[in-house]
């Protein structure tokens, strides 16, 4: 396989998300923002609270995007 077709694969999109991937975290991060936690509340407390485990860290922008029902960011064209 080149290069080319290796960069290729592991570009493509969607990627599986580490909140798609990790249920626990899934679940904390849902319960939290059931008690109106803010996203970067959250990122923060999971840094704190998981120090050892880099499974459980997501960032506030990927939080935000579970809270709005986002699932991936659309790149606007120039022009």
């Amino acid at each position: 396989m080149s290069a080319d077709q290796h960069a290729v694969l592991l570009a493509k999109r969607p990627k599986p998300q580490r909140r798609d991937v990790n249920h626990m975290l899934l679940i904390v991060v849902a319960f939290k923002l059931g008690q109106d936690w803010s996203p970067e509340q959250i990122s923060q407390w999971l840094r704190r609270t998981y120090p050892e485990d880099a499974s459980m860290r997501l960032s506030h922008e990927a939080i935000y995007h579970q809270r709005s029902g986002r699932t991936m960011r659309i790149p606007r064209t120039p022009g």
